[in-house]
This record gives C-alpha cells, sequence and structure tokens, in this order.
C-alpha cells in the first residue's frame, strides 16, 4: 500500500505520545535523516511521510512502541497484521536500533546512571553528562564513532561490568543474526499484502523476543510462589523463556485493559490504587466507605457487567475490617462477605465474560488479634474443575485464571493511626510503578514487594502483617506500559 499519510493522523499520534515515546522514535528514525535536525517529532514524521512511498512505515514505529491502541483506534490496523507484513518486507527500523530499544527497556534509571558511569573507562569522559537515558547515550557514543550495527564492543562491556548478562547476550544473538543476513534497506513492497492479513502464519518478530526476555535482570521463580505462611499453588507460574508468544502470555492489549473496581472502607488508599491504575490503563470504579450490603450489591453489579466482554483482565481491591475468613465493610456484622462468596461471583457460568482472562485480587484485611489467631490460613482457592468454553471456543476450568493477594494486617494498626496507610499496598503500588520500564512479570513484583515487606527493620511491623498468595494463572502476565 502506498500513498501519504494524512497530517492529521500524524498530530493525533503524537498528541498521545509521552516525551519517552518522542525520544525513542527519534532514535528509530534518525538514520532517514542522520544530519538534519528536527524542531519536533512531528516535524519528523512529516519529512518520513514525504520520503516514504509506503504507509505501514507509521504501523511500524507504533509496534515497536507497544502502542497497540494507537495501532488499532487510529491507523485502524492491529499487532498480528504489522507482523506478518513485516515477514514479508524490510522495514523502516533496523536491527541495529530494535536492539538498542530492547535494551533501553531492561535498564532503569538507576541502571542507566551505573552504565553511564562505567562508559567513562571506554570514552575518556568525553560522554556529554547531560544524557540521562541510554538511547541518548547512544546517540552520543555514534557522534563519537564509539557505536555502530557492527561496533558494539563498548555496549557489551559495560553490560558485562554490570552484570547484565540478560542484555549481553542479546547482543550475542543480534551478531549471530547479522552475520546471516544484510542490514535492512528501503523496503520492497509485496502485492496486496492486507490480502494475507489473516491466512499467512504469524510468527514473533524480534522485538516480541525482546519483551519477553529478562528485560530487569531478574528470573522468574520456578518454584511455588508463596508470600508468609505457607500456602499451595493449585498452578505454578511457569518460568520465563526467552520467547513467549501469545499462547504463554495474557493479552492485555485492549483499551481499557479491564475494570479495575476498589472498594474501600478505610478509606486511606484507594485514592492512591485508582491513580496509579488509571496510568495502566484500566478503567477504574473507586466506591469509599461502602456497607455490608453496598459491597455485595457493588460485586454483583461489577460481575454481571457485560464490560468484561471487550476487555482483557479485571482487577479487584478490597480495603477493609474483617476474619480471617470474611470482610466485614463499614458493618460490625459478626459474619461479613466470604472471600470463597466474592471468587464465586467473578468465575465460571457467573461471569462468562472473564472467562480465560486473569482476575486478580488484592485483598487488604483488618483482623483483630484474637480472630486472626483463630485460623492461619484465609479463605482461598479452591481447585475445582468446571469445565467450560471460552469465546474462542477453548476449554478453560472455571476456577483457573485466579490470583488472589491477602494481606491480612492487626487492627490494632487502625485503632493506633486511623490515618495509616495500607504498607503492603504501598510497596505494591511503588514497586508497579518503578517496574513499568523493566518489563516485569506480574510474579515478579509480587516477589519483590514480598521481599519489602518481611525486609522491614522493626519486627512489631513485621508481626502486624501476614501475606498470602495463591493463584490458578495458566500464563504470564505483564501490565502495559503507561
Amino acid at each position: 500500500m502506498t500513498g501519504l499519510i494524512p497530517a492529521a493522523t500524524i498530530h493525533q499520534i503524537v498528541e498521545e505520545l509521552s516525551e519517552e515515546e518522542k525520544e525513542m522514535i527519534v532514535f528509530m528514525c534518525i538514520d532517514e535523516f542522520p544530519n538534519a535536525p528536527f524542531q519536533s517529532v512531528k516535524e519528523l514524521l512529516f519529512s518520513i511521510n514525504r520520503k516514504q512511498q509506503w504507509c505501514y512505515w507509521l504501523h511500524e514505529l507504533m509496534f515497536r512502541l507497544q502502542r497497540f491502541d494507537l495501532l488499532r483506534r487510529v491507523l485502524k490496523s492491529d499487532k498480528q497484521f504489522v507482523e506478518t507484513w513485516q515477514q514479508r518486507n524490510n522495514g523502516l527500523v533496523s536491527d541495529y536500533r530494535v536492539l538498542m530499544l530492547e535494551i533501553s527497556e531492561g535498564l532503569c534509571k538507576e541502571d542507566v546512571k551505573s552504565f553511564n558511569f562505567v562508559l567513562n573507562d571506554y570514552v575518556g569522559g568525553r560522554l556529554k553528562e547531560n544524557s540521562k537515558s541510554f538511547l541518548g547515550t547512544v546517540l552520543e557514543l555514534e557522534k563519537l564513532n564509539k557505536v555502530s550495527p557492527e561496533q558494539l564492543d563498548i555496549v557489551e562491556k559495560c553490560l558485562q561490568k554490570l552484570r547484565r548478562m540478560d542484555l549481553y547476550k542479546r547482543i550475542l544473538k543480534y551478531r549471530q543474526r547479522s552475520h546471516c543476513k544484510q542490514r535492512r534497506v528501503s523496503p520492497v513492497i509485496n502485492v496486496a499484502p492486507l490480502i494475507c492479513q489473516t491466512s499467512m502464519p504469524v510468527h514473533v518478530g524480534p522485538v516480541n523476543q525482546g519483551q519477553a526476555a529478562a528485560a530487569c535482570g531478574s528470573r522468574e521463580p520456578s518454584g511455588a510462589h508463596t508470600f508468609g505462611e505457607s500456602v499451595p499453588l493449585a498452578v505454578q507460574e511457569s518460568g520465563r523463556t526467552q520467547l513467549q508468544n501469545s499462547e504463554e502470555q495474557y493479552p492485555m492489549e485492549s483499551r481499557p485493559v479491564g475494570l479495575c473496581l476498589i472498594m474501600d472502607c478505610i478509606g486511606n488508599d484507594g485514592e492512591m490504587v485508582k491513580e496509579l491504575f488509571e496510568i495502566l490503563h484500566f478503567k477504574v470504579l473507586l466506591h469509599l466507605y461502602l456497607s455490608l450490603e453496598d459491597m455485595e450489591r457493588t460485586l454483583r453489579e461489577t460481575a454481571l457487567s457485560v464490560e468484561h466482554k471487550g476487555y482483557n483482565c479485571f482487577a479487584c481491591f478490597i480495603i477493609s475490617r474483617g476474619t480471617p475468613f470474611s470482610v466485614l465493610a463499614t458493618d460490625a456484622a459478626v459474619a461479613g462477605i466470604t472471600f470463597e462468596k466474592i471468587k464465586k461471583l467473578f468465575i465460571g457460568e457467573a461471569c462468562l465474560g472473564l472467562l480465560g482472562k486473569p482476575k486478580l485480587f488484592f485483598i487488604q484485611n483488618y483482623v483483630a488479634s484474637e480472630s486472626a489467631d483463630a485460623c492461619l490460613e484465609t479463605d482461598g482457592l479452591k481447585n475445582e474443575y468446571v469445565p467450560l468454553e471460552n469465546a474462542a471456543g477453548n476449554t478453560v476450568a472455571s476456577e483457573a485464571d485466579i490470583l488472589w493477594c491477602y494481606c491480612k494486617a492487626n487492627v490494632c494498626i487502625l485503632d493506633q493511626k486511623p490515618w495509616q496507610k495500607s504498607l503492603y499496598l504501598c510497596h505494591l503500588i511503588e514497586t508497579l510503578q518503578k517496574c513499568q520500564t523493566r518489563n516485569m512479570y506480574l510474579m515478579e513484583i509480587l516477589t519483590e514487594v514480598n521481599r519489602k515487606v518481611y525486609g522491614l527493620k522493626s519486627l512489631d511491623q513485621q508481626n502486624c502483617l501476614s501475606l498470602q498468595l495463591q493463584h490458578t494463572l495458566r500464563k504470564t502476565l505483564m501490565f502495559p506500559k503507561r
């Protein structure tokens, strides 16, 4: 397909990009105009639009940015089509620049600072100190003729010194691929690529391998993920592999990603959770100070929502006083809503819109010490196999695809400091925010939260908290980028 992309389309896309994403676009496109400075990303894209004789270059850029929402909503395309098209054509972005993007995604801000510091051994202090991103550092190294598609020794050595062998191995694989084929040049357009959109087999390209590789340098634990008290997991999260395809990872491409129901009956944490999950592209429903009756009605209405059908995920946060088996909302009733009852509202035939999709529950329960001692385990997941078919026609157990994170805290925390935020939720939100740039899987994030909570210096704080995790997830899960 040839022809110019309308300027209005380019404008709409640029307006929805973050500053980090704009920097990535400049880095990907710099080979097109190596010596021509542009005042804005719009000007750069407009110049590429006039230069290219094919219109799929913008599709490729959105694919590389993982902005599948813009790919679908603005460009009226999808991830599968771009993958198929790239298999048949040479694209705008070279393998070298794709590699640097993948390495950049695997480095957090502290990693970049360490990289730049170690880099002084090889450039003699000639690197600009104001380079705050890895891509900016690479551009400076290119100007000094220290880095190029064929010259990556400095990057390799720095990654080795930082012990980022996961990223170092990507460079080795890039060298192996480059040895077998020439660097990409101008695209060769095949006839009627749209006809082949659904008929051709689709393979995962280089960018997908980068998303699935160990971007943050830590490994997915292969054993059972147990937080605090020993709770057997019905299905273990599989270990990280070098290649993650659609069969191994839950899709998180819908916008919104899904509903996020927050019921904060304490009033200290709901807004904090709401702010983050809106950034993570969830549609957030926040309810404060619910009675037991209102909480049960809200849960039922949310479970019956037709919106689940078009979304990829569901998240639920409950912050309340309770017992080891239930939550009490704002009531002082003896019998609250049991965890088993909450779970059953969202599984199987009770909620077909979520069948085969991840259902994430995060419970912050404040329990009196005498009732906390009455039971060491909460009412969690029971592995009852009831086969059902999801929208794709695949058989899925009704109990599958559930994550149940439970934090039990002594109610004395609220009695002493009613305004006190949940320590568990603070660590969870903080870790989710920090890990957005490191492509971490959910299980890795929860393991990090576990480490922070049980690494508390105060024994009194440790004794007031207990974490438990159960899940029946069948695939890995990674929250979308901001």
